[in-house]
């Protein structure tokens, strides 16, 4: 699209008697390569990172207060999404999703689904879900709270912050990549890509009763276009 615009723009100069020559008729179409998404995550780089965010939390055992609990939420974080849960699912989950040994993701959705995080991932989810309220919860609280809104965005800058702080940025490493990996889990689970396709919460974005028409769209786009006229 671009490189069409931008001939429209060098052809409609070149008519205009501005330019004496049109340098756009030059220009080549870059190949495009398919390129199949990257579910690969080596257990070996995640098991880096949790033990990096590890011993943070350790720095802190003890302590009560904000950055203490955020070190805490954030390494429930990392065990969740490794065990299969995306970040657009934590900042829903319950006191009443998390289980003795299990976690209920998804709840009321397509994706809903348990996950089985072990014996060390369900103490620092549990440690993290109690550490900051100094009252028994409601069952139907939220598992894990911070001072601020505990969402997508906040979620994945927090887990991009550990990943650089770990010095793991040059291993690939990334939020996108964890939960391409959540995603695949989900396919060879039978939820299929209608359910695993959108795992940044992309989904929560109202769709179009109708869409339009091929040649809808072009009526509009000649309509429309600052060329048109040309």
């Amino acid at each position: 699209r671009r490189l069409s615009t931008m001939r429209l723009i060098f052809a409609a100069l070149l008519e205009w008697g501005l330019i004496k020559n049109d340098p756009a008729m030059a220009l080549e179409r870059p190949l495009i390569v398919d390129k199949a998404t990257d579910f690969a995550v080596s257990s070996v780089d995640v098991e880096r990172l949790v033990a990096s965010q590890e011993s943070f939390v350790r720095c802190f055992d003890g302590l009560i207060g904000d950055v203490a609990h955020q070190e805490r939420v954030v390494l429930a974080m990392m065990h969740l999404v490794a065990s299969g849960a995306f970040l657009s699912e934590i900042g829903g989950l319950t006191l009443r999703d998390f289980r003795a040994h299990t976690v209920l993701v998804g709840r009321g959705t397509g994706r809903e689904r348990c996950i089985w995080p072990s014996d060390a991932a369900l103490g620092a989810i549990n440690a993290a879900a109690h550490a900051a309220r100094p009252l028994p919860p409601a069952p139907d609280s939220p598992l894990l709270v911070l001072t601020r809104r505990l969402n997508t965005s906040t979620g994945w800058n927090l887990l991009q912050r550990a990943i650089v702080r770990a010095g793991m940025t040059d291993t690939g490493l990334t939020p996108a990549k964890i939960h391409r990996a959540a995603a695949q889990a989900l396919i060879e689970r039978g939820f299929g890509w209608k359910e695993a396709r959108n795992p940044s919460g992309y989904r929560l974005i109202p769709r179009l009763g109708k869409a339009p028409s091929v040649e809808e769209m072009e009526r509009e786009i000649a309509r429309c276009h600052p060329l048109e006229f040309v």
